[in-house]
């Protein structure tokens, strides 16, 4: 990874630190879940490279993905119903 990438990773990661502020607030981070861990799941996910594996590399159309990716994130991070 170059270092552009890399800076580039870290502004994500320090720019989704408000969601994750926001959920854990709300009490809606899933019991048991700590905050970094939360923060790492959730950059993780919302990251190129997994958009890239699915859609590009598997064919998966934007829909299917971000239908994908809304139902991951959920059932990773939040409390359940």
């Amino acid at each position: 990874m170059t270092h552009r990438a890399r800076a580039g990773a870290r502004l994500r990661y320090e720019r989704e630190e408000s969601t994750i502020i926001f959920l854990r607030d709300a009490g809606r981070l899933r019991p048991g879940l700590s905050h970094k861990t939360a923060r790492d799941i959730f950059w993780m996910l919302t990251g190129g490279d997994v958009y890239r594996m699915l859609a590009c590399e598997r064919g998966w159309s934007p829909q299917k993905y971000q239908d994908w990716l809304a139902d991951t994130l959920v059932r990773s991070l939040l409390t359940p119903p």
